[in-house]
């Protein structure tokens, strides 16, 4: 698949499709806990991709604090999905006229600030900067829900999302999310490919 692109586009991990899109697939490790970091390394990877001619970039799971913190550190860099870092990803999605998917820990206060739930989620943010999707992961991999030590699904850990994403369309492409895990289970792409 990726013969058929440029060795400029394979070495910044740029996918040619037969529809003629570009995407770019940022694979690096994520600096643990460093959200300002992480945003920055986001923010230049978004320009590269952009001035290679992208459409869209896509970013791993977690990769906007890195995938095990623990609870204290989650709960500490944890973001509502409008957050400071959305902001900042919509800006340079704006700025570089790129779409944009990142994976974030997400904290969800709609229940009150008693009840803090917290998912491991993933956001689609389009060239305009408008967030057209945000999913939470359905299927947690083994003790995620306890983030490696005492979360649990009932108190301040990672909870199962309710429901698949909706399908849709950005840059041309139908886009629906799922995260990791969620793939090994033969409902999640076929909810998807049926929407």
């Amino acid at each position: 698949f990726l013969k058929s692109c440029s060795t400029h586009q394979r070495q910044y991990g740029m996918m040619a499709s037969s529809s003629k899109h570009l995407i770019a697939l940022f694979q690096g490790e994520a600096r643990l806990g460093d959200v300002a970091h992480n945003l920055g390394r986001m923010k230049e990877q978004i320009r590269r991709a952009s001035a290679a001619g992208a459409e869209l970039i896509i970013f791993p799971e977690l990769f906007l604090t890195g995938y095990q913190l623990g609870p204290q550190a989650m709960m500490g860099v944890a973001e509502e999905r409008n957050g400071p870092s959305f902001q900042e990803l919509a800006a340079a999605a704006r700025e570089a006229n790129i779409a944009v998917i990142y994976g974030y820990p997400e904290v969800d206060r709609s229940a009150g600030s008693e009840d803090l739930v917290y998912y491991n989620s993933a956001q689609l943010i389009d060239r305009d900067g408008k967030s057209l999707a945000n999913y939470h992961k359905v299927h947690l991999w083994l003790d995620e829900d306890k983030c490696d030590t005492a979360f649990t699904p009932y108190d301040t850990g990672f909870i199962p999302g309710k429901e698949f994403a909706e399908v849709v369309e950005c840059c041309g492409i139908k886009i629906g999310l799922l995260i990791c895990y969620d793939i090994e289970f033969p409902e999640a792409a076929r909810a998807l490919a049926l929407r």
